[in-house]
């Protein structure tokens, strides 16, 4: 009796330990795959700015007749000449806002079809966040529609960087983005979606991949600063204690709430990791 006793409480022992490892790595996975998400949709809402600010310099009249303008927090200088724009968001780096500089480098009218646009940074932050390489914008051309026109667009990054704490996430993206001008005398009902693909792998050997369904999944406008609505769904590598690869599908839901201008605009996004899920403030 006594060994059946002593055997009984070691197979208990070893199942507690085992389920203790088990749910100490699946919370560190369920932490890895919610902060990978957390980062996607960081870099998703910086080049959808980048995006959008250009868009706005665009079509600002007053900018492209003077040469200078404000833009999204931007003092914007515009080289007509060239067909080039630089936003200039100053110094002083705080928590959610940007600095340092970036330029959209056109060789031709942005809004006219075949336009290619080239991003490159300055000192570019948001928040804490450093963002480094370059992004290629191409305009394809527009369509007519009832209540204005619509502008598609490539826009192509390749082996971008951001170095996020201690996180250097390094990521390529291949969107295709339509520019709704609708009204052309009002640019706050401007709408622009987002669709494609978008992979990238951090220097602690995590990685994700999304597959975005054309015009469906980020939309956004500039009344919002933040990314309006949409839903991801994110294949995620991660490691496990032993650092083998954990693959992981995750949905990434852009919340549209009522927001302070009734314009659906939200800082929140809820992440779903094996069911469970959970909301966390954009970054």
């Amino acid at each position: 009796m006594k060994k059946i006793f002593i055997l009984f409480i070691a197979i208990s022992f070893s199942a507690i330990f085992i389920y203790s490892c088990d749910k100490d790595s699946n919370t560190a996975n369920y932490t890895q795959q919610t902060g990978l998400a957390q980062d996607y949709a960081f870099v998703q809402g910086i080049y959808s700015d980048i995006f959008k600010f250009i868009c706005q310099a665009s079509g600002d009249s007053t900018l492209m007749a003077s040469g200078v303008g404000m833009i999204g927090g931007a003092n914007v200088i515009y080289d007509s000449i060239n067909d080039k724009y630089t936003f200039n968001f100053g110094n002083i780096k705080t928590t959610n806002g940007k600095s340092g500089s970036f330029v959209a480098d056109c060789d031709g009218d942005f809004q006219e079809q075949g336009t290619k646009t080239s991003i490159s940074f300055n000192n570019f932050y948001v928040g804490n966040s450093r963002v480094e390489g370059s992004n290629d914008i191409t305009n394809q051309g527009k369509l007519s529609k009832t209540t204005g026109i619509t502008i598609q667009f490539t826009d192509s990054i390749n082996n971008a960087i951001i170095i996020k704490g201690n996180d250097t996430i390094t990521f390529s993206a291949g969107y295709s983005v339509a520019w709704s001008l609708n009204s052309p005398t009002n640019s706050l009902d401007d709408i622009y979606t987002f669709g494609g693909y978008i992979s990238g792998s951090t220097n602690s050997g995590k990685s994700f991949t999304a597959n975005i369904s054309p015009n469906a999944l980020i939309v956004f406008s500039p009344s919002c600063s933040h990314i309006l609505s949409g839903v991801i769904n994110m294949v995620m590598n991660t490691l496990d204690s032993n650092n083998a690869t954990v693959v992981t599908n995750v949905s990434v839901d852009f919340i549209q709430g009522d927001g302070p201008n009734n314009d659906g605009c939200n800082n929140q996004i809820t992440v779903t990791t094996n069911g469970v899920i959970a909301s966390f403030p954009l970054q």
